[in-house]
């Protein structure tokens, strides 16, 4: 009872509380405390968040979604609306944004309140920077999963409570059944009672060291696993199991690896550090006699007194072992020294081992010399790299992730009427069109993720001596592969887009010409089998132009069936022949209705006769073709006419004829009578003389 008062005493006093000494509360707790509306916006935040940069009235009004990291915000959002809509609380990791723009990992649990009603208005929550623990666990996370050993946390009762990503490998489960089944499962039904052994050793706190057992992959072989493991309190036990199944054939690889190794490989042994063997390549590395003499020396005496930054090479060269004992590797440059005296560059990798239980260091030494050399002689290149760029016609800059200049080659300087002085205040957006702009933001954001992109800009007067340019945006990464600048190149060519204008305008009045004309022009190019037709081929052949273009076997389809043969036929001679050909087809369109074409084709071959590819031009001759039929039937027509006129004037004529007969018969009995009566009357007159006469 005693303590329900207090605590009931403590809350009045609570809520006793002014706003005042609240905020004061609130204001100092290290984490953030904010408040959002039903829509997520921020309707109250503690004044620490200056400690990311920003006021407290800089963040009131903004919507959660402004301080999240864009790949979070999905995640974070669909929790935030889940809680409006269900009262769920959030928990969860994400990214928070600073004002410099940097993020930082952070931790949030957000509670739903609700008004008297019990409907949920706001959602409260705290939000704590996480970002050093978070990293601390993404590290041994990944070294976990990366390690090359099977690495587990069980317990002794026979069940994992987590593997990792190596088991999956070598026994062929998914990890999920790996933990179901537990190790006493998958452990050789020989090996159980050895294996149980060695478990009770955990629980009086021995660890385990080079102990061999077999488990059970998926496919019912088994493979043959080395233990090292050590409890880690009363019931839990962490351990690393590697496969050995091969061990044997693993020995005589590594053999063949260290005796045929283009790199000098020793070992090292605690607790003097001498040498324990060496490969061949170490023997000739060092200038030593044999291997037998090459394992008398310590490795500092294989190395001159000091390094080149100025520490004694014996009391650097245990350092260096003693990080790699504790790191398990380590990694650095050294200057050797030969048994003649000679000093060469090297790098060094110390890999601590453990065979048999016994621990050593394994050593890889390569001479560097060549790759020195290589270096000054790249230090050398890009001396005159740099001379080609300070002479290179192009305009060649180095750009920030902003846009800001670094760097700009003379031309240009030059070209944008610059010297180095006004360099910091310049900015390549400045110098491009509005007409362009959208463009260049465009291939700007996408070479800052990771593109190389290339496209055409246009120039504003003020901006630059040349109206438009060609620009290439490539990135460019640190060692980590993180993108810190834009490398970007610049080629004018302004007399090349007049030219596409002019090409643009000839190419329109060629084509009204075609149309006209209603002839069409056409190119085949035999290795890629691409036809190219003008756009008058296109209408002659009723269909719309097609930016794939179209090729010789559809252009077959397109013929009329009872020609095609014959166009097929005529080309192929020509091939052979190399004569141009010239013949009329028909062709169908899409409608089904029939034209007829008029085609003319000459092609091009190479110096070993090879036809490279063909050019012709065709012709619609339809109308042609109609108004000559017309002809024809005329022609036809009249020339019947003309025989029937013909046989009814021969009718007439031989009519006329037999009249004419007829006329000629009645004139000669006519004219015969006639002549008698002019003979009677000459008679009838001599009569009448000679009667006369005789009188």
């Amino acid at each position: 009872m005693a303590t329900k008062k207090v605590k009931s005493k403590s809350i009045k006093e609570v809520k006793a509380m002014n706003e005042k000494e609240f905020r004061d509360i609130i204001n100092s707790f290290e984490d953030i405390v904010y408040s959002a509306n039903s829509k997520g916006n921020i309707i109250f935040v503690s004044s620490n968040v200056s400690r990311y940069g920003f006021s407290s009235n800089e963040v009131l009004g903004k919507h959660l979604s402004d301080f999240i990291h864009p790949d979070d915000r999905k995640k974070v959002l669909n929790d935030f609306k889940e809680t409006i809509a269900k009262g769920k609380v959030i928990t969860s990791v994400f990214r928070l944004l600073k004002k410099n723009g940097d993020y930082v990992f952070a931790e949030e649990i957000g509670r739903p309140i609700k008004d008297k009603n019990g409907k949920i208005i706001q959602v409260a929550g705290v939000i704590r920077d996480v970002t050093e623990r978070t990293r601390a666990e993404r590290e041994l996370e990944g070294i976990f999963n990366l390690s090359p050993d099977m690495l587990a946390i069980c317990t002794t009762e026979g069940k994992f409570l987590k593997v990792n990503a190596t088991w999956e490998a070598v026994l062929g489960y998914k990890t999920d059944e790996i933990l179901k089944l537990g190790w006493s499962k998958l452990v050789h039904p020989d090996d159980a009672k050895r294996t149980n052994r060695e478990v009770k050793k955990q629980l009086k706190g021995r660890s385990v060291a080079n102990f061999v057992n077999r488990f059970k992959c998926k496919n019912g072989t088994y493979r043959t696993l080395e233990w090292q493991a050590t409890s880690a309190d009363g019931n839990m036990v962490h351990a690393t199991a590697r496969d050995v199944t091969d061990r044997d054939r693993a020995k005589d690889r590594f053999k063949v690896l260290f005796e045929s190794s283009r790199d000098a490989i020793m070992t090292l042994e605690p607790p003097t550090w001498a040498f324990t063997s060496g490969n061949p390549s170490t023997v000739k590395m060092f200038g030593c006699k044999n291997e037998k003499d090459f394992v008398t020396f310590p490795p500092w005496k294989l190395s001159p007194p000091k390094q080149p930054d100025g520490q004694p090479s014996g009391d650097k060269a245990k350092a260096m072992i003693m990080k790699a004992m504790e790191r398990g590797s380590n990694f650095f440059e050294w200057t050797h020294r030969r048994n003649n005296g000679e000093d060469f560059p090297a790098t060094v990798l110390l890999t601590r081992m453990t065979v048999a239980g016994k621990t050593f260091l394994q050593a890889t030494v390569r001479d560097v010399t060549e790759r020195n050399n290589a270096t000054e002689a790249l230090q050398k290149s890009e001396s005159r790299l740099k001379s080609i760029m300070n002479a290179s016609p192009d305009c060649i800059k180095l750009l920030d992730l902003k846009g800001k200049a670094i760097y700009l080659s003379p031309c240009g300087l030059k070209e944008h009427n610059l010297k180095h002085k006004d360099l910091k205040a310049w900015s390549a957006r400045k110098t491009v069109h509005k007409d362009s702009l959208a463009l260049f933001d465009k291939s700007f954001a996408r070479a800052k993720k990771g593109e190389t992109v290339t496209f055409e800009v246009k120039h504003t007067a003020e901006g630059a001596n040349r109206d438009w340019c060609l620009l290439t945006f490539s990135p460019i990464r640190d060692r980590q592969g993180r993108i810190i600048n834009i490398f970007g190149v610049s080629r004018d060519i302004t007399e090349r887009k007049k030219a596409e204008k002019e090409m643009v305008e000839s190419n329109k009045r060629f084509n009204i010409v075609q149309r006209l004309a209603h002839i069409g022009s056409w190119h085949l190019d035999i290795v890629s089998d691409e036809l190219w037709w003008s756009d008058e081929i296109y209408r002659i052949f009723g269909l719309k132009p097609t930016k794939y273009g179209i090729t010789y076997k559809s252009f077959l389809k397109a013929v009329h069936p009872d020609d095609r043969a014959m166009v097929n036929k005529a080309y192929m001679k020509h091939i052979k022949t190399k004569h141009p050909y010239h013949i009329e087809h028909r062709i169908v369109l899409p409608n089904g209705k029939i034209r007829f074409v008029e085609e003319t084709c000459d092609s091009e071959w190479d110096k070993n006769g090879k036809i490279l590819h063909s050019t012709g031009a065709v012709q619609d001759i339809t109308y042609r073709r109609r108004v000559a039929e017309d002809l024809r039937k005329a022609h036809t027509e009249l020339e019947k006419r003309v025989e029937e006129r013909t046989a009814e004037l021969q009718k007439a004529k031989d009519e006329l004829q037999d009249k004419v007969r007829d006329l000629e018969a009645f004139s000669n009995i006519a004219v015969g009578r006639e002549l008698r009566m002019v003979e009677l009357k000459k008679k009838i007159k001599r009569l009448e003389r000679q009667l006369t006469n005789k009188k």
